[in-house]
């Protein structure tokens, strides 16, 4: 059992070196009005990048976390892009990405410019 948890540690570390040594333009968090399941994470994150991608994005990695209080899951991304992707574009995206055609004010965007300092790439790897 302890070799298990020594190994995934080493796994979480590698992930979070890797992420570290990217040049990430912005954290954001992403979540829906409805309970979204692991496969609909992942399905509504592949279109959110097949959207956004258009607009300078370079790179994206994204885990899907549980919440702590409820059913289902949330998105958390790092994005590496040039400065032309707005943050309106983002919300934008992820409205279409995450409801199809009609927008939801309640599927909601949180969009923070990347800070190494205050570990974004650990947060993100904390799950892996």
């Amino acid at each position: 059992m302890e070799k298990s948890k020594d190994s995934q540690m080493k796994l979480q570390q590698g992930w979070i070196e890797l992420l570290s040594a990217q040049q990430w333009t912005f954290f954001i968090t992403l979540t829906t009005e409805y309970r979204l399941t692991i496969n609909a994470a992942r399905n509504a994150a592949e279109r959110f990048f097949a959207k956004i991608k258009w607009k300078g994005v370079e790179r994206m990695f994204w885990v899907a976390e549980p919440f702590q209080a409820k059913d289902g899951y949330h998105i958390h991304l790092l994005v590496q892009s040039t400065p032309q992707l707005q943050a309106k574009y983002i919300f934008e995206s992820w409205q279409i990405a995450s409801g199809g055609k009609r927008l939801s004010l309640n599927n909601r965007v949180d969009i923070k410019e990347f800070d190494p300092l205050k570990g974004a790439s650990h947060y993100v790897a904390k799950h892996i």
